[in-house]
């Protein structure tokens, strides 16, 4: 991450996060490998809030990891509502159902374990959703996407986190030494076109380091 990326991160965190002790060490205390692929304390409270706005109640999760954005996300939901989340590896889901157990929100929360291009059919039964918070994998966002647009209700939102690519996205230009970024860029670059070229849908991004777009569903 850029050093100013850092310090932004780093005073969004500290200012903004209100992050309880439980949320402190789900994210602390994750596996190295993945530690810093979670959502951050100032994303984790922007998703509740987004949450609390819908008034949600059906919500659907692409990429579990060990359940710190499950949390937040049930957080802000309808008391009576349900969370959906898919992680594919067995490790991680394992991981986040301890975690999940631990909070107030577990009797909210249903976690699916297996691919979320297979699995997700499983989760269609709470469809339409309120919410589709996509964190899953990067290269499969196009996918995630038109499924998403199929099953969000009138006013609800598509949230994707890591849509800028390393930052790659905002040159013409893109990176020549990595062929995973290559894939990456093209990517992300036609999921934020695709979302903003749709009639049926009001997006944009927020410039979170890593950046977030988010779609209202509008017709």
């Amino acid at each position: 991450m850029h050093r100013q990326h850092s310090q932004v991160l780093e005073y969004l965190d500290n200012a903004f996060k209100q992050e309880d002790d439980l949320l402190q060490n789900i994210r602390e205390c994750a596996p190295k490998e993945v530690r810093n692929m979670q959502v951050g304390p100032h994303k984790g409270k922007l998703l509740s809030m987004f949450m609390r706005l819908l008034k949600a109640k059906s919500v659907l999760e692409i990429g579990t990891c060990v359940g710190y954005s499950a949390i937040w996300l049930a957080r802000g939901m309808n008391s009576k509502g349900t969370l959906c989340t898919i992680e594919k590896s067995q490790k991680y889901c394992d991981i986040a159902k301890h975690n999940i157990n631990l909070s107030e929100v577990a009797n909210m929360i249903l976690v699916f374990n297996g691919d979320g291009l297979e699995i997700i059919k499983e989760t269609l039964l709470y469809a339409p959703f309120d919410a589709i918070f996509i964190d899953a994998n990067k290269l499969a966002y196009l996918e995630y996407l038109r499924i998403a647009k199929s099953h969000i209700r009138l006013g609800g939102l598509i949230i994707a986190d890591n849509t800028s690519a390393f930052d790659s996205i905002y040159s013409d230009d893109e990176p020549k030494d990595d062929k995973f970024r290559q894939k990456l860029y093209k990517v992300m670059r036609q999921f934020n076109q695709e979302i903003s070229d749709d009639k049926n849908f009001l997006s944009n991004m927020i410039l979170t380091p890593e950046g977030m777009t988010i779609g209202m569903r509008i017709r």
